[in-house]
C-alpha cells in the first residue's frame, strides 16, 4: 500500500508538469528540484513493483537531465535486478568514470562483484603471512591449579612463524533471474611447520528472496582444518538482509543458527547460535564511519564449554584519490562469558578480548587485475584463567583482484 501510494503521488507530480505543457527549461530550480524527486521516487515505487523497463527508462532520462552518480546507480541497479547484467555492468562502470565519492564507489564495487558472481567466477589471491602467535598460545610458562604451580609446555615452538597464506572463491548463480547462487570458499595458512598450518572449507547455497531491501537465505557447511587434521564441521542457515539508507548510509542485519561437530572432542559439539547488525555512513567525500555489534552463543554438549559473546566494532573506510589508497582502521572489543565451572581449573571462565587492525590497498599497482593488500593485526586475551590469555600480531602481505 504504501509504495503504491509512493507511485501514484510521485506520479501526479510529474505528469502535472507535463499535462501544463511546461518544459523543464521553464521550471524553477525548487519546481525543477521537486520534479526531479518526483520522477525519481516514481522510477523506485515501479521497480520495487518488478516495472524494470519502466523505472529504467525514468531513471535514464532523469540522469540526462541532472548528470547524478546516484540517479544512474539507481539505473544500473535496475538492469541489475532484471537480469540485464551486461547492460547494467555498463553503466556501473560509467559511474565510476564520473570519480563519485567513497561510498558511491563501495556501493559500485558490491554489485560489480554480485554480477561478476552471477555470471560464474573463480577467483584466487596468495600473499606471505606472519603470525607472533599461530596458535594462540599463553606466554605464561607456569599454570595455577588446585593451589599448585605447574610449569606449562605447550608440546610445540610457539614462536613467530611465517608462512603462506591462500584463498580460492567460486561461484556461479542459476535460475530464472538468477535469484540461486552455488559457491565455495576455500582460506588457509601454510607454514614449514605443520602444526600450525590451517584451512577453513565452506560451500553453500543461497537464494535471494528481496530486492528492495535486499534479503538473502543461505545454507552453509564449513569444514576446518589444523595441523594437517580435521577439526569440525559446521552447517548452517542464516537470513541476511540489506538496506541501503538516505545519505548513502547502509544498515546490514545477519542471523543465524548452526550445528557444530568436531572428530576428536565431541564433549564440544553443540548449536551455535549468531545475530550481528551494522552501519555505516559518510562523515566526509571520502570518509565513511560505522560500526557492528555481534552477539553469538555456544550450547555445547558439556556446560562447561557453553558460552555468550558479545562484540562491538568500529571503523573508519577512507580513500586517497591521488595515490589510489583506500584503508580501513577497526577496533574491536569482545567479552565471551561461559556456563559454568571449568573440570580442570575449578573457576568460571571469562574473556575479554581486544584487537585493532589496519588494511591498506594500493589500487593502482595491478598485475593481471591483481593489487597488493597489506592486513596487520593486533590482539590481546585477558583470560580468567590464565592458561587461555594470550597476545598476538598477524600480519599479511597479499594479491587480491580489485575493480
Amino acid at each position: 500500500m504504501l509504495k503504491r501510494a509512493t507511485a501514484l503521488a510521485a506520479g501526479a507530480l510529474f505528469l502535472s508538469v507535463l499535462c501544463n505543457g511546461q518544459t523543464t527549461t521553464q521550471l524553477g530550480k525548487d519546481e525543477l528540484d521537486k520534479l526531479n524527486q518526483a520522477q525519481f521516487d516514481l522510477a523506485i515505487a515501479l521497480a520495487s513493483e518488478a516495472k524494470y523497463r519502466e523505472a529504467n527508462e525514468l531513471l535514464l532520462n532523469l540522469y540526462e537531465r541532472t548528470g547524478s552518480p546516484r540517479v544512474l546507480i539507481e539505473g544500473a541497479r535496475v538492469l541489475y535486478i532484471a537480469g540485464e547484467y551486461a547492460e547494467s555492468e555498463k553503466l556501473f562502470r560509467a559511474v565510476l568514470k564520473l570519480e563519485p565519492p567513497m561510498m558511491v564507489e563501495e556501493r559500485v564495487f558490491r554489485y560489480l562483484d554480485d554480477i561478476t558472481a552471477a555470471n560464474g567466477r573463480f577467483d584466487f589471491s596468495f600473499g606471505l603471512v606472519s603470525d607472533t602467535n599461530p596458535r594462540a598460545a599463553t606466554s605464561s610458562k607456569t599454570i595455577q591449579l588446585l593451589g599448585q604451580t605447574y610449569s606449562y609446555n605447550p608440546g610445540f615452538d610457539i614462536s613467530k612463524k611465517t608462512g603462506i597464506s591462500y584463498s580460492f572463491i567460486g561461484e556461479k548463480s542459476l535460475g530464472e533471474g538468477k535469484r540461486y547462487a552455488l559457491g565455495f570458499v576455500i582460506n588457509g595458512a601454510k607454514f614449514q611447520d605443520v602444526a600450525f598450518d590451517r584451512t577453513s572449507v565452506e560451500e553453500s547455497v543461497s537464494y535471494r528472496l528481496r530486492d528492495f531491501p535486499r534479503l538473502l537465505i543461505r545454507g552453509a557447511s564449513e569444514q576446518y582444518f589444523l595441523a594437517g587434521k580435521y577439526l569440525y564441521n559446521l552447517p548452517s542457515i542464516s537470513l541476511k538482509h540489506a538496506r541501503e539508507l538516505p545519505g548513502e548510509a547502509y544498515w546490514n542485519n545477519e542471523v543465524k543458527v548452526g550445528q557444530i561437530t568436531y572428530k576428536d572432542y565431541d564433549y564440544l559439539d553443540g548449536r551455535v547460535y549468531a545475530f550481528s547488525t551494522g552501519f555505516g555512513r559518510p562523515i566526509a567525500e571520502n570518509f565513511i564511519m560505522g560500526a557492528e555489534l555481534g552477539i553469538d552463543k555456544m550450547s555445547a554438549k558439556e556446560a562447561p564449554y557453553s558460552y555468550s559473546t558479545k562484540t562491538i566494532s568500529l571503523f573508519v573506510n577512507a580513500y586517497v584519490p591521488d595515490l589510489f589508497l583506500k584503508y580501513q582502521v577497526r577496533a574491536s572489543l569482545s567479552r565471551r562469558d561461559f556456563e559454568s565451572e571449568d573440570p580442570f581449573f575449578f573457576a568460571v571462565r571469562s574473556d575479554q578480548k581486544n584487537g585493532i587492525y589496519l588494511n591498506v590497498v594500493k589500487a593502482d599497482w595491478k598485475c593481471y587485475g591483481m593489487a597488493p593488500v597489506l592486513d596487520i593485526g593486533y590482539e590481546k586475551n585477558s583470560s580468567s584463567i590464565e592458561l587461555y590469555s594470550f597476545k598476538r600480531v598477524i600480519s599479511t602481505l597479499s594479491f587480491k583482484k580489485t575493480y
